[in-house]
């Protein structure tokens, strides 16, 4: 079962006792680990993880996608592949992240689905994302999105 399919009830019961909020988009669930390096190689400084190893393993930063050599992109994949879908590692490659954009929701309305999210057993971190930028751990009053995941 996919964690879409876990966290759409709770979104449903949210929307059916909150009919004045805006819609709340469901993005990045499930991504392959070809995905998952394209954002990496797109904002490398937003994981220091696999950054500092790819630092010790290649002597380099982290490349573009394109620029990656083959060497460094399967050892990237493998990396990501044996980290994948554990907290506070690659969760959305292992099917265990969902993000739900909720920019459009006031700030109480934000509380509520958080604490009807975190009723229903999941954990969430708070982004903000501009553009290729994202802050995690943001204040709930300006998140724009719920990195909602399942340990």
């Amino acid at each position: 079962m996919s964690i879409k399919s876990k966290v759409q009830p709770v979104v449903d019961k949210f929307a059916k006792e909150n009919p004045g909020a805006k819609k709340i988009s469901y993005t990045g669930e499930d991504r392959t680990a070809e995905t998952e390096l394209g954002f990496i190689c797109q904002r490398p400084k937003q994981y220091p993880l696999i950054g500092g190893e790819f630092k010790k393993k290649f002597k380099a930063d982290i490349p573009a996608l394109k620029d990656l050599k083959k060497d460094q992109k399967d050892w990237c994949l493998d990396f990501i592949g044996d980290r994948a879908g554990k907290a506070g590692a690659y969760a959305h490659v292992g099917g265990k992240a969902q993000d739900l954009w909720v920019d459009d929701l006031t700030t109480d309305e934000r509380k509520k689905l958080r604490d009807m999210l975190l009723k229903a057993s999941f954990e969430i971190i708070y982004e903000k994302v501009s553009g290729a930028k994202s802050d995690y751990h943001a204040k709930l009053e300006s998140t724009n999105v719920f990195h909602v995941y399942i340990e």
